[in-house]
């Protein structure tokens, strides 16, 4: 296995275990009034990657500003992205 294959199952199984956790606390936490939600970005121009992603940070930090902002019944235990939401 190549580096970078490597480093993106990383990423993956990293990705996965925290999806599963902000589920758990999205289904733990409802009870006592919080509001938990996830944003996507998707894949934006930072220096994390040498600026190769296809939009701006700005673009993509709207997804995140929706996921703190929105109503409990549009964000709750939902991944929010550029256009709209996925259930987890």
């Amino acid at each position: 296995m190549t580096n970078i294959t490597q480093q993106y199952v990383v990423y993956r199984s990293t990705k996965s275990a925290l999806n599963m956790i902000m589920t758990q606390y999205a289904k733990t936490l409802e009870g006592q009034g919080f509001i938990v939600s996830a944003s996507n970005p998707g894949y934006c121009a930072t220096s994390l990657n040498a600026y190769s992603g296809l939009k701006d940070p700005r673009e993509g930090a709207k997804a995140l500003i929706r996921s703190v902002t929105g109503a409990k019944e549009d964000v709750h235990c939902l991944m929010v992205n550029e256009t709209g939401t996925e259930a987890w």
